[in-house]
């Protein structure tokens, strides 16, 4: 090696090192002792902020993530979500999205500029893990348990002000000091290898005298002897300085050899994020459940009182607004009917329970519609009931879509685990079932008309109601006898159907028959007389040709896997909903 690269080279070694020693004590007094790093950035445009995975689970700690509103008084808005939901909520409105850190650039969160437009009212919405709100500075903090996850932060003027995320890791001061360590070695093999020269041995006198020969002439008898003298006496070497290098030499390249090796341990052999702790966050799961078993139980809660205060309200652009909001589906028809026939104060009876209802489901899947299975106990009747509550998209919350009592003595099969989730099925989905939802609600419907009902193998209809119902019909027929026919028809109402599946491959089904039944006089009957519990609603005492008293039967049904069992009724109530008279 020659002198001049051997300088160069230890000129190299020597920078790297000051680079290493310099960067080293500055992270050190950076992070401080606990190793606390705070990114900052400001947004420079109107619209929510989006803290991407990319930022929030790239460490295994927790993120504190502070945000304030630009406008001095302003309020500011944050809400924990999935990745998911937090892009469909979004969506292509405008938004600052944070991506990742740059320590290089001055400690700041980088960011790009996505969408356009206003943004939806967040907090509306039923997707969130965890929210806060406030004048001021608000803080969240976000930890691992549930990653990925990400953070969206709103103002109510529109703009949101500085963010700051600040991360702590312990393991952060240590390394700087490392590196440091790390330099300073690197320095030191520098200077050795500068100060170490190259070795280039030189001839001994010996053999310098060797090589030249004798110095001038002698007579042919001295030459003999001197000649015969140095073949028999050897040449013994005298040890000469300059034979070899400098003794110090060598122990100095080895003492740069081993501070070399140190620094290349010290270093590893890891990518830098690696060492720093840093890895890539976690795909999201979208076969899971969407929300937490404690969020599922919190919308059920707020919702049943929501429903509740809402029913007692009068019949106005008010009330009707409110029960709209809370109410979809089967249980919005049947509070309307309620109202119809009983007005406000008796329909809200319908709705009153002492106990909060138990979350037994939640919808599988990260699509919407997504759904709840509850269940409540009513103490003032003694009885449970069923029920469903529905967000039909992701701006739009949870409302109550049904409330079926449950037959005495019904029980419901296990289900999956909340937070596994329930799988949805479709109305017409008959996969490993007996019969598909719809169908299993044709034929109950089926099997309860009169007088020509249509039997199913598959149905079982020896449940309380079904014998009530149909001993009912009979006795009805049989006291109008030939004065006026007497026909009941049940049609199902398959776009009303929520069906969930159940831990053994079964489905709990909601759903809703209307039913009619219709009295016709006879060919010498004059007149028909309408029961006074039914004239209000028919609006007449008397009619000549028919009478009809409408009526709504939200339902539940077993849907068994098939082999089995039977489709059989778990929960039923009636409605009445309207009549007519001709």
């Amino acid at each position: 090696m020659a002198l001049n690269a051997k300088r160069v080279i230890a000129v190299l070694v020597a920078l790297a090192g000051l680079v290493l020693t310099g960067g080293g004590l500055w992270l050190a007094t950076q992070l401080g002792t606990s190793g606390s790093a705070s990114f900052t950035m400001t947004p420079t445009r109107n619209g929510a902020v989006v803290v991407t995975p990319d930022v929030l689970n790239r460490l295994d700690g927790d993120f504190v993530v502070r945000a304030e509103s630009a406008k001095s008084d302003g309020a500011v808005w944050m809400g924990e979500v999935a990745p998911s939901d937090a892009d469909l909520i979004v969506g292509e409105t405008g938004a600052t999205r944070l991506t990742g850190f740059s320590v290089r650039d001055g400690w700041v969160l980088r960011h790009k500029l996505v969408g356009a437009g206003e943004n939806p009212d967040f907090a509306a919405a039923d997707i969130w893990r965890a929210t806060i709100s406030g004048k001021g500075s608000q803080t969240i903090v976000v930890d691992q348990a549930s990653a990925p996850d990400a953070v969206i932060i709103a103002a109510e003027d529109g703009r949101v002000g500085p963010v700051s995320i600040t991360v702590e890791r312990k393991a952060w001061f240590v390394q700087a000091i490392i590196t440091a360590v790390v330099g300073l070695a690197l320095v030191l093999a520098g200077i050795l290898l500068w100060r170490s020269r190259l070795g280039s041995p030189r001839p001994t006198a010996s053999k310098r005298a060797s090589a030249e020969g004798p110095a001038g002439g002698s007579d042919s008898s001295g030459d003999s002897q001197d000649a015969g003298a140095a073949k028999t006496t050897p040449d013994v070497p005298t040890p000469d300085d300059s034979e070899a290098a400098p003794p110090s030499t060598g122990r100095r390249l080895r003492v740069g050899g081993a501070v070399l090796l140190t620094a290349a341990t010290l270093a590893g052999c890891s990518p830098t994020e690696s060492i720093a702790g840093i890895h890539a966050p976690p795909a999201e799961n979208m076969k899971v459940a969407p929300l937490s078993a404690d969020a599922a139980a919190d919308i059920a809660v707020r919702v049943t009182q929501e429903a509740g205060m809402a029913a007692t309200m009068a019949v106005d652009d008010a009330g009707n607004a409110a029960r709209d909001a809370v109410l979809v589906g089967t249980a919005s028809e049947l509070m309307k009917a309620r109202l119809a026939v009983s007005g406000a104060t008796t329909a809200s009876a319908g709705l009153t329970k002492s106990d909060a209802p138990k979350v037994l489901a939640i919808s599988q899947g990260k699509t919407f519609p997504r759904a709840l299975l509850a269940t409540t106990l009513d103490t003032s009747e003694n009885r449970q009931y069923l029920e469903s509550f529905l967000s039909s998209e992701v701006t739009t919350p949870f409302r109550l879509e049904n409330r079926v009592p449950m037959l005495p003595g019904a029980t419901l099969p296990a289900l999956p685990s909340l937070a596994a989730g329930t799988q949805l099925v479709g109305a017409d989905d008959g996969d490993g079932l007996v019969m598909s939802p719809k169908a299993a609600l044709e034929a109950y419907a089926g099997a309860l008309a009169y007088p020509s009902p249509v039997a199913n193998d598959s149905v079982e209809t020896s449940d309380s109601f079904a014998t009530l119902l149909q001993s009912n019909q009979t006795k009805q027929a049989e006291g109008l006898g030939s004065l006026a026919s007497y026909a009941v028809t049940q049609t199902s109402v398959p776009e009303a159907i929520r069906a969930f599946r159940l831990a053994d491959g079964s489905v709990v089904v909601f759903g809703r028959i209307d039913r009619s039944d219709m009295m016709t006089a006879g060919e010498n009957t004059k007149e028909l007389t309408v029961p006074e519990a039914y004239q209000k609603l028919v609006g007449t005492a008397t009619a000549t040709t028919s009478v009809t008293i409408n009526s709504m039967q939200p339902v539940v049904l077993l849907v068994p896997a098939d082999g089995k069992g039977k489709v059989k009724l778990l929960g039923v109530i009636e409605q009445l909903a309207s009549g007519s008279s001709s």
